[in-house]
Formats: structure tokens, sequence, C-alpha cells
């Protein structure tokens, strides 16, 4: 059974059938698999309605909210709280699998990312997901040729402090935000009309690569003011790169991070967060909780 509640900016769909984990759990611990591996995870996200006949109920009704809503939605009920990480992760894949197919962070294409603390184990720079900390407003993939046009964050452990909070503002929200401000128009217009560099960064792929895109399209939007930065240093010589380009980002990135308006919520264990990633900004407020756990699925 699924239930509409609303408790988030975004609508939420409750649902009450966990039987199917047993099945899950029976499946994989019999393949004998290692917890490294979801080679078979296409296999499985095919043969999963025969076993779970509600998950193409809930996947149908998460496509139509994402599609009428525009922004995002959150699942509540998708594991009882006492499976293990392994399992835990492969019921998450197994849910954005009737989305769309997962796609690799990295370079070794891990499809179920750890948005986690990872301490000083790490040489290069770490990226948001890596680290405590806020996390400023940006779009998932924005260096990428291609951004996924939907991610999902499913809580392990939300923060057990008073931070760790998400925020959100959904494109026509921001637009609206922009137009009614001193100059709103004229630094849309910049960030339309001009391709921007994003460079990748080294969390995510070993090559220094650059992307150009524009920052808003139609009604879509992709954003985050460091990888622009970095590359636009990398192309500082690049004929591309206006003044003009230089001030309406560093404008828009005032805004959003000081006056515009957004919503926030907390993500609490065990609920999932689906957002529509070309409708969206989504930031994380400052956290100190180096035990705060979340998983990452981004899916074309």
């Amino acid at each position: 059974m699924i239930e509409k509640t609303r408790s988030t900016p975004f609508p939420t769909l409750e649902l009450d059938d966990t039987s199917w984990i047993i099945q899950l759990k029976n499946s994989l611990y019999a393949d004998q698999r290692t917890q490294s591996g979801y080679s078979e995870w296409k296999k499985k996200a095919a043969a999963l309605p025969v076993f779970w006949p509600t998950i193409g109920r809930l996947s149908d009704e998460i496509k139509e909210v994402l599609d009428k809503n525009g922004g995002g939605c959150v699942v509540r009920g998708i594991t009882k709280g006492d499976e293990d990480l392994y399992l835990k992760k492969w019921a998450f894949l197994l849910l954005m699998a009737q989305i769309g197919e997962p796609t690799g962070h990295d370079d070794n294409h891990a499809l179920v990312w750890d948005v986690k603390h990872r301490g000083q184990v790490i040489s290069r720079e770490v990226t948001f997901s890596e680290r405590t900390g806020e996390a400023p407003f940006h779009t998932d993939s924005a260096f990428a040729a291609h951004p996924e046009p939907f991610f999902a964050l499913h809580a392990i452990r939300a923060a057990q402090c008073q931070g760790g909070l998400s925020r959100v503002i959904e494109i026509n929200s921001l637009k609206r935000q922009l137009n009614s401000v001193r100059d709103g128009d004229v630094h849309m217009s910049v960030m339309e009309e001009n391709l921007f560099p994003f460079r990748t960064p080294g969390a995510f792929s070993s090559e220094e690569k650059i992307v150009w895109a524009p920052i808003l399209e139609g009604n879509t939007i992709r954003f985050r003011y460091d990888s622009i930065r970095r590359g636009l240093v990398d192309s500082m010589h690049d004929n591309r790169i206006s003044t003009q380009m230089i001030e309406s980002l560093e404008w828009f990135n005032e805004f959003v991070e000081t006056r515009a308006v957004y919503e926030e919520f907390r993500l609490n264990d065990g609920e999932t967060m689906i957002f529509d990633n070309r409708r969206v900004l989504h930031a994380r407020t400052d956290y100190e909780d180096v035990e705060r756990h979340l998983l990452r699925i981004r899916v074309s």
C-alpha cells in the first residue's frame, strides 16, 4: 500500500510492504557475492517486480510525482531499518533501477556512492560528499557532458546534531526570485546565452576535463560554482570568456547563497529523496557529525 503524506517541501510516498526484502536477502546471499560488486544489478532489477509487485506501482507513482511536481519526492519504507548496509545499498539500487539506469560516479564506475566523511584517507582534494561541513547550492554532475536527469539520496544515518539539513530551490521559484530583483533578468540572460567552463572534480575523474555549457537553458539549470571557477582558471586565455560572464557568475552565486528563498528539511534514517537534477538546486547546512552517512545514486 502506498500512502501520500506531506512533511517535506516535496510529496512523500509511504510504503508499508517490505516483505520483498527477505527474498532479496536470500537471493543476494545465496549468490555468495562480495559486498563490492553489483554486476548482476540489471538482472535483479528486471526480476524485482516478479517477487515484489508493489515496486511497479511505486515506481509509476514516483515518475508521476516527478513529472507533475517538477522538483522531487521523498519515499519512506523501502527498508525496515535493521538490515545490514549491503542489503540497504541493494534495495536502494534496485528501487532506482525502476526509475532509470544507474550511472557510475567515478573512474571505477561506482553505482552507489557513500556520502560520508572520509577522514585523512584521501590524498587528493575532497568533494562535498566526502567531508563534513556545509555544501553550497549546486546540481549534481554539472561538469558532465550530459548530467543525469535524476539522482537520489538514501539516509543510512542522519547527523545527530542540529546540522546536515537539506536545502532546495526549484527552478521556477528561482526564476521568479531573479526576475523580482534589480538586474536579475540581465544576469539570467548572460547565463542563458553564454557557455561556461565546468571542470570535473578530481573525486570523480583523474582527467581534468572541461565541459562548456550554459548555466540556464529553458526551464533547466546546471550549476556548481567551484567547478566553474576552476574551469575559468584553466580557460583564462579562451576568448569565449568575458568580464560580463564572470560578473554574472559571481552575482548569481552570491544571490543563491545569501538572498534566495529556499526550502529546508531533514532527511531521516531510512528515507529516500529523489530529485529532478535539471530543475532543483540543492545544498546542505553545516554539520560536524563524522558518523553521518547517506547513499547517492544517479540515473539516466
